[in-house]
């Protein structure tokens, strides 16, 4: 997952409260469902409910701890902000596990009853269905006079500045999705509760079929009491005072327990509530989330080779431009280990006799780590000529990387002309990029170019220095390419073993081949 939008707010305990009235259960909700349910808490036995919710709330938070788990081994531990509903799930363990040794009562009941287990499973039920999560439960402020939006990605006012921390100008946003772009609000209010809401402002349906449809909707004054058409008409309101990416975000409210079919009265409040551009999505129509066991099952340790580049890369046709080629060979030419200068030429197959299998198989030899097949050697070498791409790209491309360097343009430039994916780790390009396109206003998705930005960058090793020669004096053997990359490998694995607190397994026990280190000898004393 990429980096996503920070938005500058710190969720704290009052959220919490604001959430619990309307997307928890509130005490009339639970008493809507016990009237229209034969089961429950209060037919049940108290400890046999309490342990059921305290093992959902564990796998609740077992799930966050393999996501966190996850975005550590791809380098993107802080692109997702999660810590205040993670602790939010580890308040409500805690709850249940104070009510587990309390005597069975009707209060204790009442408590396990309004539980706000349910809720936090949904929030993280469709986060787990969203792509490119970027936060849970956010708080979000907003000026609600911008005319143009402040825009959230790049941290540039478009007219009114940054917004102010208002609370009265702030709403929580359960799930932020898309790179920022999808915003999802969650509620568990059900049909007893909004006509309970309704009839707090004396709100009456019914009515003869001469009467204008208009009748069977509340007053457009009064809309504003009702909590769901309040949280609809705040998110969006920040929403339109907010860009991502140049674009305000989409709004979508989850609603599981609402059945407005049937009932002209919440028909009418949904209608209202998509009105103002939120989505609604309702009852069964709820989306399901797919498993992250797949996602998590990635190897740790921190290897940037099978958890990150060759996932990227296999299956996929890999080209590069002349000028980043040239570069290239200058740079590993120049400062390069033997080894380094090896992988250089199969990267790039320099010897064309050679199929795409056998140099897998040689890469393999010069890898601690399994070479996927699957990975579609050599890299194609591509001519990025200005004048022959323009055609395919859009008016703002050559302003937005005007002043780059002849080798960024090439490589930019040629993945944003034929829409494929620019492989890079120059975070400071990509973030240029992004500055600027973010100034102009409600660009197409398909207009920005498509970048992987690698969030760690790995430099050649460089030339041994060890034991240089001084006035002619012969010098200490420098250590061979082989000999040193497995003492750097062994280091490295003592100090993953320090901070895992136990024994990292050793991938390659056997160590280097021994003729590597001869032959690193015998080429350093030519």
């Amino acid at each position: 997952m990429s980096p996503g939008v920070t938005y500058d707010a710190t969720p704290d305990v009052a959220d919490e409260t604001e959430n619990l009235y309307v997307s928890s259960n509130s005490a009339d909700d639970v008493k809507d469902e016990e009237e229209s349910s034969s089961g429950g808490v209060a037919e049940t036995n108290m400890s046999t409910a309490l342990s059921d919710l305290t093992q959902r709330a564990d796998a609740l938070l077992a799930d966050l701890a393999a996501f966190k788990d996850y975005l550590k081994t791809v380098k993107q531990e802080s692109s997702v902000e999660m810590a205040h509903f993670r602790g939010t799930v580890q308040s409500e363990l805690t709850m249940l596990g104070r009510l587990a040794v309390q005597p069975d009562s009707e209060a204790a009941r009442h408590v396990a009853r309004s539980s706000n287990l349910p809720f936090l499973e949904t929030v993280w039920n469709t986060a787990k269905a969203s792509k490119d999560l970027v936060a849970l439960q956010k708080r979000i402020y907003f000026d609600p006079a911008a005319t143009k939006g402040y825009d959230a990605n790049s941290g540039q006012a478009t007219i009114n500045g940054r917004p102010k921390r208002s609370r009265h100008n702030s709403t929580i946003v359960d799930v932020i999705a898309n790179g920022g772009r999808s915003w999802t609000k969650v509620s568990l209010v059900t049909n007893n509760r909004i006509v309970f809401d309704l009839a707090k402002q004396g709100w009456c349906s019914g009515g003869s079929d001469s009467e204008d449809e208009d009748s069977n909707r509340p007053d457009q004054d009064d809309d504003h009491d009702i909590p769901l058409v309040k949280i609809a008409r705040e998110l969006a309101t920040a929403a339109k005072t907010l860009r991502v990416r140049t674009q305000h975000p989409t709004v979508t409210l989850i609603l599981p327990r609402l059945e407005p079919k049937g009932r002209p009265e919440i028909e009418a409040i949904v209608k209202e509530c998509r009105s103002l551009g939120v989505s609604i999505v309702h009852g069964k129509d709820v989306p399901t989330h797919q498993p992250i066991n797949d996602v998590v099952e990635i190897e740790d340790n921190e290897n940037l080779l099978p958890s990150l580049l060759y996932p990227a890369m296999r299956n996929r046709r890999l080209v590069s431009t002349t000028e980043a080629v040239d570069r290239m060979r200058e740079i590993v030419s120049t400062i390069g280990t033997p080894s380094e200068k090896a992988r250089s030429a199969i990267l790039l197959g320099e010897d064309p006799s050679k199929s795409s299998q056998q140099l897998i198989d040689e890469m393999q030899q010069w890898s601690a780590y399994e070479v996927p097949s699957t990975w579609l050697l050599p890299i194609k070498v591509v001519d990025a000529d200005e004048n022959a791409i323009a055609a395919g790209l859009p008016e703002v491309a050559n302003q937005v990387l005007r002043g780059q360097t002849s080798i960024n343009r090439s490589v930019f430039l040629y993945g944003w002309s034929h829409s494929i994916t620019t492989i890079t780790s120059n975070r400071t390009v990509v973030k240029e990029i992004e500055t600027r396109l973010n100034k102009y206003e409600d660009l197409d998705d398909a207009t920005w170019p498509r970048i992987w930005l690698c969030p760690t960058a790995r430099s050649l090793v460089g030339k041994e220095k060890r034991g240089a020669k001084k006035d002619g004096d012969k010098g200490a053997w420098p250590l061979p390419d082989s000999l040193r990359r497995e003492q750097q490998r062994r280091h490295g694995l003592d100090v993953l073993s320090v901070r895992e607190g136990h024994e990292v397994a050793d991938l390659r026990p056997n160590g280097y081949d021994y003729a590597d280190v001869i032959a690193a000898k015998l080429e350093s004393e030519r």
